[in-house]
């Protein structure tokens, strides 16, 4: 009688094994990597994102995602409201104030963009023929946010120079259309690190969807069309709820 398994244990006992599952990689590598030491996500996750994410999803705790997604809030309102915004009082009070406000504002904003990602991605994944669950892609959506957890310090850093300096961060810009406005523009290292900031935007989407990917068990591409259509969800979502409270206020 033929054995169904013959040609599983042959292979078994070979050196050359080979997953049956082309997605099983990352899983595999986690396994191997276990038998020396488990990865470090803070790095790992900028290399290796998809064995990163498995590991992180197989494990009981699943990581910091609810502190990696308030850091991701906080360092997007940081980036895009304490350093880039003018300040409009001379008071540098008034100032740090409104750093304050962004780092309160921005942490709440990151758990809740995060929250409603993930539900995105896995209602998107799961559509495209994906596994994931919510929670496994809220976790691989906070962790592709490590690049910018590096950045972190040196921006708010970074936010408190320009709370000091007020209208300093401010310069006269080349005003080649004719017009008697005044033309103002930011000095060039706040432009720099808005533009750093936009870069490492950039390197965290496909972080993201090498995570997402390895939540739902597909490749990339898919993985990047879950991020980017959960992301306009989720960001669609979020808006038309800042505007339904913005009509109810106003209407009080």
């Amino acid at each position: 009688m033929v054995n169904p398994n013959g040609d599983l244990e042959a292979r078994q006992g070979t050196d050359n094994l080979e997953p049956l599952n082309p997605y099983e990689s990352a899983a595999i590598s986690v396994e191997a990597t276990n038998a020396e030491g488990t990865l470090n996500p803070w790095f790992s996750m900028m290399n290796d994102p998809r064995a990163t994410v498995r590991q992180l999803i197989d494990s009981p705790r699943r990581g910091r995602a609810f502190l990696l997604a308030m850091l991701s809030g906080v360092f997007t309102f940081v980036v895009y409201v304490g350093l880039s915004y003018p300040p409009l009082e001379e008071d540098v009070w008034l100032r740090f104030i409104l750093l304050a406000m962004s780092v309160v504002f921005g942490a709440v904003f990151g758990v809740v963009h995060v929250f409603l990602h993930g539900l995105a991605c896995a209602f998107v994944g799961r559509s495209l023929g994906g596994t994931g669950t919510s929670r496994e892609c809220r976790t691989a959506i906070a962790w592709s946010k490590v690049p910018s957890m590096w950045l972190l310090p040196l921006y708010l850093a970074a936010s408190v120079y320009a709370c000091t300096l007020g209208f300093e961060i401010l310069v006269l810009a080349d005003n080649s259309s004719g017009s008697d406005d005044i033309q103002l523009d930011y000095v060039p290292w706040i432009k720099t690190a808005i533009g750093v900031a936009a870069v490492v935007s950039v390197w965290q989407l496909y972080l993201a969807s090498q995570g997402v990917g390895e939540a739902h068990r597909f490749r990339s591409l898919r993985g990047f069309a879950t991020v980017f259509i959960g992301g306009a969800i989720a960001t669609a979502l979020l808006v038309a709820v800042l505007a339904t409270l913005d009509f109810l206020l106003a209407v009080a």
